[in-house]
Formats: structure tokens, C-alpha cells, sequence
């Protein structure tokens, strides 16, 4: 009745949004505040026009007609429809508010996501049966092209963070040490200005700048899965392994295949250098671990779970672990051949004769070995550092062999073999010297029977 239109008209909006703006002036606010209105209306309409087909079904059950599978065929087609004129409105207005889906932030995305979706499920209603298509494969199309555009400009802004790269230590963040410890339950005591170093459970990384930024895209990622639609949940995490393993990649080209070098960004590939790269690649792998259970929670949240996108998933987690470790070796051996070549071309002239210690076994000590020490031990972690000259000692003790064949000189107690061992015990003393080095074994004795 037209008397209760007219109350009615005064609480309820009418189904009608401004048709024409100035484009000049437009904004995603503006775009989101008139989408809002648009699907709200419509979704009123819907909900009056079910409500009318309810009282329909009723009055024909009541009449022993059973029509009301074709009224609910023709009420989903009807949906369709509405849905279908949808997608072309919402579109016609990005074009005249300027807004392109693919080149919004996270946030003003996420809001559209969360608009087209509360509407697809309010509009599904409680019918099990009906599955609305057009805004869903409208929303999906235009998710996909908002993710290309956030993985492209992301790994750009990883090459280009790694191409400006100088491998320095740099001050951690107090924002970014949240997130650590948030992401691995930890309850922090560094101050709130920040520190010089990461910590996780008490370990120190010392990192670079590209490291801290890679983290932060990872949050970004992860964030990403956790407010898109959870049919996408499986390409963002394929795109993070991506962007991982970019990392990864340009990185051990950048300090193992020098090209920070061929872009003049360093002058060398120094012991620090490579110490510092080391750490920056165990704290990204330290994390994996986290990573991965993030986006299996959010799998098993999720009504798209795959089993056969879950095996995909630890599979490619496993590997891309695996290419980390492999790195991580690589560097600790070019750390080992840095000092390789020293210890080699310093023995190589080693003479057993008095004083002792000998000047060669000085400068082995007190200048290469302390440099090598000093550049790496307070970066690389303790079990490393303990490794590290574990495989030094193993070549000191091979290079010395050799030295000692050419100089055919034998453990037989004899004069030069006293001034020898004066010599390793002067080489102990000042190895386990150094902090963290204490407790190491060097077991000297074994250059008698190295091959």
C-alpha cells in the first residue's frame, strides 16, 4: 500500500547510486563507499524478492500445488542475473573513479574481497544448492590480476634491494623483532628502540638490509593469503616460494658468483662479507618452518583444501630448504678456501729451525688466523664458528703434512721434531685462546699419519 511505501521509504534506502561523477576527482574511498551502497541495496532487494518467492511457495503448498523447485530455479537465475548487471556496474565505476584493482594496496583490496564475498554469502543464504558464479568468477578474475601485479612488483623490489646490496650489518627495528617473536611465540627483551642484532631464542643474527626486507614482504605475503579469498591461498604461497627462492638465487650470483663486485657495489668478497650473507641466509631458512605451518593453518581453515595442494606445498618447502642449506655450504666452504690459500702460501716456506715459536707459525697465528677470527665470530653462530676452524684446523694439519714430507722431517724425537712441537703448542695455545674456541680439539698429533 502506497501509505506504508511511504514510511517505509523513510528508514530503508532507496536502489539507486549516482550514475556519473567527475572522474578527475575520484578515489578508491569514493569507489568503496559507492560499491558498498550499490551491493547493500541490492542485497534488500534480494532479500524482499526472496521473501516474496517464501510466501509464493507457502500459498502454493497450502493449495497442494507443488511448483517450488521451478520458482527456486527461476529465483537463482534471477540472482544470476542481478549478479551478472553486477559485475558490469562495478566496473563501470572503477573506470570513472580511476581505480585499477591490480595496482591497490593489500588493505584497499582486502575491503573488496571481504564486500563481494559478505554479499555472495549473504545472498547463498541457507540454500546449499544454489552456488552464485558471476561475482564469484568476477571477484576471482580480478584477484588474479591484483596477485600478478603484487608478486611482479615485489620480486622487483627484491632485485633491486640485493643490485644496491653492500652486505653491512644494519640496526634491526623494534616493528621488525615484533614480528620475530610473534611469529615464533617468543616474548622479546631488547629494547624498544631497537638492536644491532635479530634474535630468535636467544641466537643473534647479525643481517643485511635485503634480508629485513625480504621478512617484510614475507609478512606481506602471509597477510595476503590470510585476507584474499581462500581459493587463493595456494597461489600466494607458490608465489612466496618464488619470491624465496628468488632470493636465494640472487644472492649466492651476487656473493659466490661476485657479481656484487661486477656491479661495484663492493670492492671484494671479503671473509665479513660472506659471514654476514651466511647469516642472512639461515635466518630466512630458520623461518620456513613458520611459514609453511601459517598457510597450513589457513589451508585447513579453508572449504578449497587439497590434499594433492598440501603434498605440492611441503614438497616445495622441503626443496626450498634444501637450496638454502646447499648455499649456506657453499659459503662456509669459500670462507674455508679464503684461508686455504693463505695457510698454503705460509707454510709452503716453513722452516723448522730456532727461535720458536718461528716467525711462519706467527704470522699463521697472530695475523691470518686472528684476521680470519675477528671478521667471522661475532657474525656467524657458535656451532658454526667451532666448525669453521674445525675444517681450518684439517687443512692446517694436511698443509703442515705435506711440508713436513718435503722437509723429511719424522716423529722421531730428535731436535727438529722438539722445535716442531714447540711450535703446535704455540699453535694451541693461541687457537683456544680465542672465545668459543676453548673446549677444541685440534688433535695435532694426526699430521704424522695424513696422507
Amino acid at each position: 500500500e502506497q501509505s506504508s511505501l511511504n514510511e517505509e521509504s523513510s528508514t530503508i534506502p532507496r536502489y539507486n547510486y549516482p550514475s556519473s561523477i567527475n572522474s578527475n576527482s575520484g578515489s578508491f574511498s569514493s569507489w568503496i563507499r559507492l560499491a558498498t551502497l550499490i551491493l547493500t541495496s541490492t542485497e534488500q532487494g534480494l532479500y524482499r524478492l526472496r521473501n516474496l518467492s517464501q510466501y509464493i511457495n507457502d500459498a502454493l503448498l497450502k493449495h497442494q500445488l507443488k511448483n517450488t523447485s521451478s520458482i527456486g530455479s527461476l529465483l537463482n537465475n534471477i540472482y544470476d542475473t542481478v549478479q551478472d548487471r553486477l559485475t558490469v556496474v562495478l566496473t563501470q565505476e572503477c573506470a570513472r573513479y580511476q581505480v585499477h584493482f591490480e595496482r591497490l594496496s593489500l588493505d584497499e583490496y582486502s575491503q573488496i574481497v571481504k564486500l563481494i564475498e559478505n554479499f555472495i554469502l549473504h545472498v547463498n543464504g541457507d540454500d546449499k544448492k544454489y552456488k552464485s558464479r558471476p561475482l564469484r568468477t568476477f571477484l576471482q578474475s580480478q584477484t588474479s590480476k591484483f596477485l600478478t601485479h603484487f608478486h611482479d612488483e615485489r620480486k622487483q623490489r627484491v632485485v633491486t634491494t640485493l643490485d644496491n646490496e653492500q652486505w653491512k650489518q644494519v640496526p634491526v627495528p623494534r616493528s621488525i623483532q615484533n614480528s620475530v617473536d610473534e611469529l615464533f611465540n617468543l616474548s622479546s627483551s631488547i629494547n624498544s628502540n631497537g638492536s644491532e642484532t635479530l634474535t630468535i631464542d636467544n641466537e643473534h643474527f647479525i643481517v643485511s638490509n635485503s634480508a629485513l626486507h625480504l621478512f617484510m614482504l614475507v609478512l606481506d605475503y602471509c597477510s595476503c593469503a590470510q585476507l584474499l579469498t581462500s581459493s587463493s591461498i595456494n597461489d600466494v604461497e607458490h608465489r612466496l616460494i618464488e619470491l624465496l627462492n628468488l632470493f636465494n638465487s640472487k644472492t649466492c650470483q651476487s656473493v659466490l658468483g661476485a657479481g656484487a663486485v661486477k656491479l661495484g657495489k663492493i670492492k671484494t668478497i671479503s671473509a665479513k662479507i660472506l659471514a654476514i650473507t651466511c647469516r642472512c641466509l639461515q635466518f630466512i631458512k630458520i623461518i620456513l618452518p613458520k611459514i609453511k605451518s601459517h598457510y597450513d593453518q589457513l589451508q585447513a581453515s579453508s572449504e578449497s583444501t587439497s590434499t594433492i595442494s598440501s603434498i605440492s606445498s611441503a614438497k616445495q618447502f622441503e626443496q626450498l630448504a634444501k637450496l638454502y642449506s646447499e648455499h649456506i655450504d657453499e659459503i662456509h666452504g669459500k670462507l674455508i678456501s679464503i684461508i686455504e690459500t693463505t695457510f698454503n702460501d705460509t707454510l709452503s716456506s716453513y722452516e723448522v729451525r730456532a727461535p720458536m715459536p718461528s716467525d711462519c707459525f706467527r704470522t699463521l697465528v697472530t695475523r691470518h688466523i686472528t684476521a680470519f677470527y675477528n671478521a667471522v665470530a661475532r657474525i656467524v653462530s657458535p656451532s658454526d664458528l667451532i666448525l669453521l676452524f674445525t675444517r681450518l684446523n684439517s687443512i692446517f694439519k694436511q698443509l703442515l703434512a705435506k711440508r713436513l714430507r718435503q722437509l723429511r722431517i719424522a716423529n722421531d724425537g730428535g731436535p727438529q721434531h722438539g722445535l716442531l712441537t714447540s711450535d703446535l703448542l704455540y699453535y694451541i695455545k693461541q687457537v683456544q685462546s680465542f672465545p668459543g674456541l676453548e673446549m677444541l680439539e685440534l688433535h695435532v698429533d694426526e699430521i704424522w699419519t695424513t696422507n
